[in-house]
C-alpha cells in the first residue's frame, strides 16, 4: 500500500510502488521537525489501528529528488485506512504515505534503525525555566537586561530534558545562562490543564497547549516554548 500526501489545494493520491524501487536514507532532520512530528501525532492518535509511525527521507530510483515518507505501522492496513490518513493529513506536510506491512522485513529494520519512532511512551513531562541573556533575538524587549524563559519538554530524563531546551533557545537566538533557581519541574501531563496551566498561568492560557494535546506533545518527543518573564539583578540596583 502506497498514498501519497500533497498539501493544502491538492487532494491526496494514492498510487502504488514497488519497494525495490525506494531507497531509504534515514530520519529527517532540521527546524520544524518537532511541529511536524506534533501536528501528524494528532492525526495519527485518532486512529486506534495506527501503533506507530517513523519518518524517513524517501527516494525513487528514477526520480532525482528526495521526498518525505510517513511508514506507518498499522494493524489492519487497508486503502480506506491509507485514504483517511492520507486526507486528515493533508495540508500539513508533501510526504509520501506507506504501511509497513508493504515493504520487506530488512527495509522495514533499516528504517527503524536509522528513524526515531512518532511515538516514544517513556517520555516524561519537564518544566524548564532557563534564565537567557541576549544574542542573536530580536524578540526580547530592548529595556531587558535578560530573561526567564520557560521551556516544557518531554524527554526520556531531565537532563535530556535541559539539553532539548537549550537547544531550542539557542536555535532562537538567546544565549543561555543557567537553569533558572537550579530546578527543573516534572510535571504529571494527566492533570496539565487543570493542576499547571490554570493555577499558575490563567491569564495565558491560550498560549498553551491543551489537556487534549499536551499529551500528544509528550508522546512525539516535543518542546512548548512558553512565557518570557524580565530577569533583573536585584544586588545591582541596590
Amino acid at each position: 500500500m502506497f498514498g501519497k500526501i500533497f498539501g493544502k489545494k491538492k487532494e491526496p493520491e494514492q498510487s502504488e510502488a514497488k519497494p525495490s524501487n525506494m531507497e531509504f536514507l534515514g530520519d529527517i532532520k532540521g527546524g520544524g521537525i518537532g511541529v511536524l512530528r506534533f501536528e501528524v501525532g494528532k492525526v495519527l492518535r485518532s486512529f486506534p489501528q495506527v501503533k506507530n509511525a517513523y519518518f524517513s527521507k524517501l527516494k525513487h530510483k528514477d526520480e532525482e529528488k528526495v521526498r518525505i515518507a510517513l511508514i506507518v505501522e498499522a494493524s489492519g492496513a487497508s486503502i480506506e485506512l491509507g485514504r483517511n490518513l492520507a486526507e486528515k493529513c493533508a495540508g500539513i506536510c508533501d510526504m509520501d504515505l506507506i504501511f509497513s506491512d508493504a515493504l520487506n522485513e530488512t527495509l522495514v529494520d533499516e528504517i527503524q534503525y536509522s528513524s526515531e519512532p512518532l511515538f516514544s511512551y517513556t517520555n516524561l513531562l519537564f518544566e524548564c525555566p532557563i534564565l537567557v541573556s541576549w544574542g542573536a533575538n530580536v524578540s526580547m524587549p530592548k529595556e531587558w537586561e535578560k530573561a526567564v524563559v520557560v521551556y516544557y519538554v518531554a524527554a526520556p530524563d531531565f537532563k535530556a530534558a535541559l539539553n532539548k531546551a537549550v537547544y531550542e533557545l539557542r536555535s532562537e537566538g538567546f544565549v543561555y545562562e543557567e537553569v533558572h533557581d537550579g530546578k527543573i519541574n516534572q510535571l504529571d501531563p494527566a492533570v496539565w490543564w487543570e493542576k499547571h496551566v490554570m493555577k499558575f498561568w490563567p491569564h495565558h492560557s491560550d498560549d498553551f497547549p491543551s489537556q487534549e494535546h499536551i499529551q500528544v506533545l509528550v508522546d512525539t518527543g516535543g518542546t512548548h516554548k512558553g512565557p518570557a518573564l524580565e530577569w533583573r539583578n536585584s544586588v545591582e540596583e541596590m
